[in-house]
């Protein structure tokens, strides 16, 4: 009867798990929120299952002698499973981080990917690669490939380009999507050196955008890209 009451109350769990990450998803609109709660829920699962886990065995063993050992057993079990998957990767990117100075803005190229670091986390970073995608890549896979990086900060070819904007039109949210716009180029390359510079005039405002791109082939399709983005912007 206990290992009844057992699985009924593990399979309880795994709906409330389940419906929670749901409802908690529709509750959080806003992306800071939103990108909090789904870094943050796959630990409190884990919580609630280790959890589980000890009542279970306290549960269903009443022998002091044996649960003493099952949770001697479970915690080294667990321990190991953290140090393998958290720690390799901790001392990977310390490691990689201190002997090649990494930041975000370099570019580097690894055996198997190539991409421009967007951000360094304590486990993984994120690359852009040249397709637009980004790609989160824990330290411990480059930790045995070789790894060359461009020589310095902000690689690429700079260019800049002028697009005239009505007055009426909300400034600050036209600037965002011409922001990501620009990202979603696959030859657009380091993200923190888009600058967009609002310049106003009598009836209008100037937009000065500067860019890296891979190619400076790309300067002119660029220019057309946005350009016609921002005539559908301002017609709608």
């Amino acid at each position: 009867m206990k290992i009844f009451y057992t699985i009924l109350l593990a399979l309880s769990i795994m709906v409330l798990l389940r419906s929670s990450r749901y409802f908690l998803t529709l509750l959080t609109r806003k992306r800071v929120l939103h990108q909090y709660l789904i870094r943050i829920f796959p630990w409190v699962e884990v919580f609630v299952w280790v959890t589980f886990a000890f009542w279970a065995i306290n549960f269903n063993i009443p022998n002091n002698s044996s649960y003493n050992l099952i949770v001697a057993a479970i915690a080294s079990v667990f321990i190991i499973f953290l140090g393998w998957f958290v720690i390799k990767d901790f001392i990977a990117g310390a490691v990689l981080r201190s002997d090649l100075a990494l930041e975000k803005g370099i570019q580097i190229k690894t055996d198997q990917l190539s991409g421009t670091i967007i951000s360094l986390g304590y486990l993984s970073m994120e690359l852009k690669m040249n397709n637009g995608e980004v790609l989160v890549v824990p330290y411990s896979k480059l930790s045995n490939q070789s790894i060359s990086k461009a020589t310095g900060k902000n690689p690429g070819k700079s260019n800049t380009i002028r697009v005239l904007i009505p007055e009426h039109r909300s400034i600050h949210n036209i600037e965002k999507l011409i922001r990501k716009k620009m990202l979603e180029m696959p030859w657009i390359i380091a993200v923190n050196e888009i600058k967009i510079e609002m310049n106003p005039h009598d009836n209008f405002y100037e937009a000065s955008i500067q860019f890296y791109s891979i190619k400076e082939d790309m300067f002119t399709y660029t220019d057309e890209t946005i350009q016609n983005f921002i005539k559908k912007l301002v017609n709608k």
